[in-house]
């Protein structure tokens, strides 16, 4: 199951949750997932996150150049992961999703042609990939 903000897909036989839209209208959705710690402290975060992407209108690596560079602002398509209350988080990691690798885009990742740098609060703790080498059409991309 997914956690209860986010929408379960089944597609081309592999299952997993994401946001509820994908259109380029909601190129900036946000889908928050809270795990509170119990007041248990600890000194690791571990798990898994596997990225499909879906359509290159809704990816976009890291498009906080276009927002004011911020840990509460949007600034990434992909995954996420920061520690602390609300109104004091750090950054964790990051997983990206960029549009295309072949060829010049502000959306691509950080290595690929023409792609825009992480902000300073990610620095380089991320790790960002694109599904395709050429434009992105409408569907899921599950082969990676």
């Amino acid at each position: 199951t997914c956690p209860s903000n986010l929408t379960k897909y089944e597609v081309n036989g592999k299952t997993m949750c994401g946001r509820s839209s994908y259109s380029v209208a909601n190129l900036v959705p946000c889908d928050s997932v809270y795990y509170p710690s119990q007041g248990v402290e600890y000194n690791s975060i571990c798990g898994r996150a596997v990225g499909y992407a879906y359509s290159g209108g809704t990816t976009c690596a890291f498009y906080w150049s276009h927002h004011n560079p911020s840990i509460n602002n949007l600034y990434v398509s992909g995954v996420t992961i920061t520690r602390g209350p609300s109104d004091n988080r750090a950054h964790v990691w990051t997983y990206a999703s960029g549009y295309k690798y072949a060829a010049s885009n502000g959306c691509n990742c950080p290595c690929a042609p023409g792609g825009t740098a992480s902000p300073s609060f990610v620095g380089n703790n991320y790790f960002c990939e694109s599904a395709t080498k050429y434009t992105p059409q409408d569907q899921w991309y599950t082969n990676y």
